[in-house]
């Protein structure tokens, strides 16, 4: 089971450090968004790939971007956030988990391992029902 609530404290405590030494001061909040993507995003997508996650902590997880883009952006509509998110090429939470299962079954599937061929098959079929 996926860790949820480990997860978004990790993901803020690591988040407004960033935040906090650069928010304010940096040049675009295209910095601020890139030190996130490669900074935070690891940390609260952390093994998404491998566990099944409920509708729930998906959307769960998309209400935590949407806060934090809020509070990048110091906005309270979630329209403002979705535009930002969008101009900024920034995907939603649910599209970039499926991307990385998407990825993380291609492996799984072309592995040569006893143990990971046994699986394969309810692999694929998992792989091609992922919506992208």
């Amino acid at each position: 089971m996926y860790d949820r609530p480990n997860a978004k404290s990790r993901f803020f405590k690591a988040f407004n450090a960033i935040f906090g030494k650069v928010g304010r001061l940096a040049c675009t909040e295209d910095v601020v968004l890139h030190l996130l993507q490669c900074k935070c995003l690891p940390i609260l997508l952390y093994a998404t790939e491998a566990c099944p996650l409920l509708a729930r902590d998906k959307q769960s997880l998309e209400f935590i971007i949407t806060r934090i883009f809020m509070k990048i952006f110091r906005t309270g509509s979630a329209e403002v956030v979705k535009n930002c998110q969008f101009n900024f090429n920034f995907l939603p939470i649910r599209s970039q988990i499926n991307i990385c299962t998407a990825r993380f079954l291609q492996k799984f599937i072309v592995l040569e391992n006893s143990l990971c061929s046994l699986f394969a098959a309810s692999a694929a079929c998992q792989l091609s029902e992922l919506e992208l």
